[in-house]
């Protein structure tokens, strides 16, 4: 069998020797075509309109590859089985074909995204992946105009987010990253593991995990542990070297300039103070979060030099990011996401 049907679902799976009790799911229709079973769950559906949406199944009936004898059957219906497949994904995926209201919903859940994702991809559900690749590339920004207005919709609670939120979903993201190859979201779900209120706090995290209010516990791999704990060091030196320049580099940064401060020594009394304040400017591991405070009272000329500074050691930092978590650069992880999902939309 050539290479292509290898990666198909399978007709049959023998199951003589099973005592596992296989259920009907929600998902029957009397009239369907064809059933599928994923472990113990079977779902009777319409074998034309998944070839109409999955290029794999629309290969898989055009070639034949349908089985035929009674044994094959349910009740009637030829039976193909998902063998790797979670019968919790499958159903969400089917929801996510056949109930119109949840295709446009605004927000979906997690279980919702990543199944739509994970089958879409294998499958050939284009439409699919591609809606949950934009669902979760919203929560975890693959840019870095993209996470600024993330950030500031996070911080004023305007933002109203395409996939529900929980205690713990920057774990499970980075493990559906991982283990799916979405690297789009990688970088941006690891380092929102690792920005945390202080270092003992990220490290009280990543190493015991998080726990939800109904006592669910969510940990990184032991990996992925190791990446995010080295990278805070490296991200708090970024931090005082990068962003925080205009702080550490003090009035002497500033006075070299070409631009001309109208403050006099005012804003070299605000440079001073807010060096001389450092630790209390730089609570919280997050060179990407808000940089120019204290910065009051800096005329406007010093103000606009200091955005400048920093929006240029976010820039660097931006592009770094991956690198820091161990990972391919920016350039790699786009042109393996065009490989998979196609040219960015702009």
């Amino acid at each position: 069998m050539s290479s292509t049907l290898d990666s198909h679902p399978r007709a049959k799976r023998p199951r003589k020797d099973e005592a596992v009790e296989v259920v009907r799911s929600k998902i029957w229709y009397p009239d369907g075509t064809v059933v599928l079973q994923a472990e113990s769950t079977q779902f009777r559906v319409y074998g034309g309109f998944l070839a109409a949406r999955s290029t794999v199944f629309r290969d898989m009936f055009a070639v034949g590859q349908a089985p035929s004898g009674e044994d094959c059957e349910v009740d009637g219906a030829p039976l193909v089985d998902l063998y790797d497949d979670k019968a919790a994904d499958v159903e969400q995926l089917l929801d996510a074909l056949y109930d119109w209201n949840f295709s446009k919903a605004p927000q979906k859940s997690f279980a919702q995204v990543s199944a739509m994702w994970r089958l879409g991809k294998k499958y050939g559900f284009d439409d699919l992946r591609n809606d949950a690749q934009q669902r979760l590339e919203a929560c975890y920004p693959p840019t870095l105009a993209a996470y600024r207005k993330h950030q500031l919709g996070v911080k004023t609670s305007t933002l109203v987010e395409p996939v529900i939120g929980y205690v713990g979903m920057w774990v499970d993201a980075v493990k559906l990253a991982r283990e799916t190859g979405l690297l789009s979201i990688l970088p941006a779900a690891l380092y929102l593991s690792t920005n945390k209120t202080s270092q003992r706090d990220i490290h009280e995290e990543i190493l015991h995990g998080v726990s939800a209010p109904d006592g669910q516990r969510f940990q990184l791999s032991e990996g992925d542990k190791a990446v995010c704990i080295l990278a805070t060091f490296e991200l708090i030196k970024r931090q005082w070297e990068g962003p925080y320049k205009w702080v550490t580099g003090g009035w002497a940064l500033h006075s070299a300039g070409s631009y001309k401060c109208t403050g006099n020594y005012k804003c070299r009394e605000v440079f001073d103070t807010a060096k001389s304040c450092l630790g209390g400017l730089i609570p919280d591991v997050d060179p990407l979060g808000p940089t120019i405070r204290g910065a009051t009272g800096l005329c406007a000329a010093c103000l606009e030099n200091v955005t400048a500074v920093v929006r240029k050691e976010e820039e660097k930092l931006w592009q770094d990011l991956p690198g820091i978590y161990g990972l391919p650069s920016w350039d790699e992880i786009n042109k393996e996401m065009e490989r998979i999902s196609g040219p960015a939309s702009t």
